[in-house]
């Protein structure tokens, strides 16, 4: 028997199917969840999107900004202005490594659509309330003169 490599493995997708059957995702519903990551990722095709996950009582939910077309780019625009930053797409991966989203409490709606193979979430970015009190209490330290 000869060792594949990760890539070659014969049942990956069925591996991937399994992987995201296990969720512990939102269900449909609005929450005032917390923001806990924030990054740029690349698809195997090259395309570029912004991955957002939100947190609300232990259960999370991701949100996939694609930049692929006028809407998403248009809705990108307006969740990037809402979490605080203002500046072009260039500037957005290094501003996500920044972390000055990450912990950010946010408004958000989950709904789910029935796709042809699969049903989507789609998560839609309502209002930013702020930073979570332990993080913005962490942020405040350097701002204590003693």
């Amino acid at each position: 028997m000869t060792a594949k490599k990760a890539d070659e493995f014969e049942y990956a997708d069925a591996w991937n199917d399994g992987q995201e059957a296990v969720s512990d995702n939102l269900p449909d519903g609005n929450y005032q969840a917390t923001l806990t990551q924030c990054r740029i990722d690349r698809r195997d095709d090259g395309s570029e999107y912004w991955f957002l996950l939100f947190e609300h009582e232990g259960k999370t939910v991701p949100k996939f900004n694609n930049f692929d077309s006028e809407i998403g780019a248009k809705i990108s625009g307006q969740d990037a202005k809402a979490l605080g930053y203002h500046g072009p797409k260039d500037g957005l991966a290094d501003w996500c490594a920044t972390e000055a989203a990450i912990g950010l409490i946010c408004d958000i709606k989950v709904k789910t659509k029935p796709g042809e193979t699969r049903d989507y979430q789609n998560v839609y970015l309502n209002r930013v309330h702020g930073q979570t009190s332990e993080r913005a209490a962490v942020a405040n330290d350097d701002d204590i003169p003693f």
